[in-house]
């Protein structure tokens, strides 16, 4: 892993699942991977919550790194008002994401040259090719992949647009044993200002008295974890007697989709893009499938021109509407109050979504149940108001 080079066709900096999924499906290409950390997979930011279908359609067998597979959901309103979707088969696995990445690393060694402890300082372009500057030296590319994950900063040397901070929220979570009434298909997820706001918290099964517990929040992520595990009327007695088996944090991307993510021999991947589902930030399975179109457009560049901005125009094509959907539904729940969010409860039970949500929803493609929704008139209507105030609240935020 690593070599003496330093000129390569393509460099990909962070050696995440995007820039993994890149170097599998461009395995022909003269590619270098670097990786700021020594060992792969370490320190780990990712829930590791990835969709069944999802990783069906990618090709990827995840293998032992499924620590447990979920058939659906439980949600918990501020009040502690229960919504409860589920079906019959698995849904959604849960993965060790250090040990997934892992595997990804050993299955690309030997087709792209994989460079541990490759931190990158600075980034420049200069007649026609990147110069790059990394901690073990200066390393030159045709083209430049930023993977580095939700920090912005060789993005924006590249001169692509960033999220705004407001969408990129601190995360952290624990492994726990010894917790008590764990069901081992469904995900546990609370709602509520005093919790998280802006977002939610969370606890996934792991197996037996084993979960993930965390959550995501405008501020003070670590403060309202450990006032989740004291205090929530649903969650605190279930963890009286558990142990933290470790603790770790991260970003979760919230923002939508970017204006851009290509440009004049480079472009942006995962994270770096905003590939994730503006609903709950997951985005393992859109990074893989923004690194098969990647991997055909890098291979269109090296071979001809105009590949990079067809990255950009087929990734709008296959995903951005959608993400829209997204990101105008977490304006929205990021918006209401908590009185709102029961009331929007009480609705959902009342007009019978939660059978809608089993019936049609995917774990991915989130637009698909707010379409069903849409068909329902006095659903819409009922909601409405609701959501025409948080969304009003939501503007007027972008403007202080």
């Amino acid at each position: 892993m690593g070599g003496g080079r330093s000129r390569y066709d393509i460099l990909v900096v962070g050696a995440g699942a995007a820039g993994l999924f890149l170097a599998k499906f461009a395995s022909g290409l003269d590619i270098a991977l670097l990786e700021e950390h020594e060992k792969v997979g370490e320190p780990v930011h990712c829930a590791g919550l990835v969709g069944v279908r999802g990783m069906e359609a990618l090709g990827v067998d995840p293998g032992d790194s499924v620590q447990n597979e979920v058939k659906g959901a439980v949600f918990y309103s501020p009040s502690c008002r229960e919504l409860f979707v589920k079906r019959e088969s698995a849904q959604a696995l849960v993965l060790d994401r250090g040990e997934f990445d892992r595997g990804l690393a050993e299955e690309v060694e030997g087709s792209v040259d994989l460079k541990l402890g490759y931190h990158v300082k600075h980034v420049e372009r200069s007649g026609g090719a990147w110069r790059v500057e990394t901690n073990r030296g200066i390393l030159e590319c045709s083209i430049l992949v930023d993977a580095e994950g939700a920090r912005y900063r060789i993005s924006g040397e590249m001169g692509m647009p960033r999220p705004s901070a407001r969408w990129v929220l601190p995360a952290v979570q624990c492994d726990v044993s010894g917790v008590e009434r764990v069901d081992p298909d469904l995900v546990e997820v609370y709602l509520g200002s005093r919790w998280a706001p802006g977002f939610f918290a969370w606890l996934i099964p792991l197996g037996e008295k084993t979960a993930r517990i965390g959550l995501a929040a405008r501020n003070r992520p670590l403060e309202r974890l450990e006032g989740l595990l004291r205090h929530h009327p649903v969650v605190s007695e279930r963890v009286e007697k558990a142990s933290v088996l470790k603790r770790y944090g991260g970003r979760v991307v919230v923002a939508g989709p970017l204006k851009r993510i290509a440009t004049e021999g480079g472009i942006l991947l995962g994270d770096a893009a905003c590939q994730t589902k503006p609903t709950t930030g997951g985005g393992v399975v859109l990074s893989g499938f923004a690194a098969k179109i990647a991997a055909r457009a890098l291979e269109m560049a090296i071979e001809e021109s105009g590949g990079l901005e067809w990255y950009e125009r087929e990734w709008n094509r296959l995903f951005r509407s959608d993400l829209a959907c997204g990101k105008i539904a977490r304006v929205v729940l990021s918006e209401l109050r908590d009185e709102e969010l029961d009331r929007l409860f009480a609705l959902l039970r009342e007009e019978g979504l939660e059978e809608v949500a089993a019936r049609v929803g995917d774990f991915d493609v989130h637009s698909l149940f707010v379409r069903e929704i849409l068909r329902r008139p006095r659903a819409v209507l009922r909601s409405a108001s609701l959501a025409a105030r948080a969304l009003a609240r939501g503007l007027l935020g972008t403007l202080y």
